[in-house]
């Protein structure tokens, strides 16, 4: 019995790459590259792996998801047998203004699992805040971190400016026009219940949907 057990262990990291355009900016070109998880050794690519995705209410607002032909997803989902607390994602992205000046951008969020010890059992992270919360008529109560706002989810933006994004980060790499080459940001994910993935969000990536990886 014990040897079943350990060999069902798993986790779910359901992560959301996100790059915010201004509407002025809408008519340039943006692609998508890759998406980089270098614990497990794993590199997707657009195209082949994955593709941009439009989930939000605000379509200036783009996403990532498994290139799988369906309906706008939000995010992507790995599933991993190894017991970790500390990650890193490294989203790309081709940006064109003027089909002259392009330039690659790198957004890079180290993640940090929190509440293993309290919460052993929860087999979810997921970097949808909306997830966290706790809801009435529900079993699900409020699992957001102490100090942290809602609001402050990863974010990737072409230009720093004045916006209330929200979203801090440690470090960034700005040229000479104001567009942001690189981004790092560090962001803490509690665990959560497996179930909240499909009850509280249908545009979240299904289990059967999730990538799977390992140390």
């Amino acid at each position: 019995m014990l040897s079943w057990l350990i060999n069902e262990f798993h986790m779910y990291l359901h992560i959301v790459p996100r790059l915010k355009i201004k509407p002025i900016h809408q008519h340039c070109h943006i692609e998508l590259i890759s998406v980089e998880l270098p614990l497990f050794h794993l590199t997707l690519n657009n195209g082949v792996d994955i593709e941009i995705s439009r989930p939000f209410p605000n379509k200036h607002c783009l996403s990532v998801m498994k290139n799988k032909g369906r309906k706008c997803k939000q995010g992507l989902l790995f599933k991993t047998e190894d017991d970790i607390v500390d990650f890193t994602c490294i989203t790309k992205w081709r940006v064109n203004f003027d089909d002259k000046t392009e330039q690659i951008i790198s957004h890079i969020v180290n993640y940090h699992i929190i509440g293993a010890n309290r919460y052993k059992c929860d087999q979810l992270v997921s970097e949808d805040t909306s997830m966290w919360l706790g809801y009435s008529d529900t079993e699900y109560e409020d699992r957001t971190p102490l100090n942290t706002i809602h609001s402050e989810q990863p974010l990737m933006m072409l230009f720093d400016n004045c916006e209330c994004h929200n979203s801090p980060f440690s470090s960034q790499i700005v040229d000479d026009s104001g567009l942001i080459i690189e981004r790092v940001q560090c962001f803490d994910l509690p665990k959560l219940e497996i179930k909240r993935l499909g009850d509280l969000n249908d545009r979240n990536p299904t289990l059967d949907e999730a990538f799977h990886v390992n140390v």
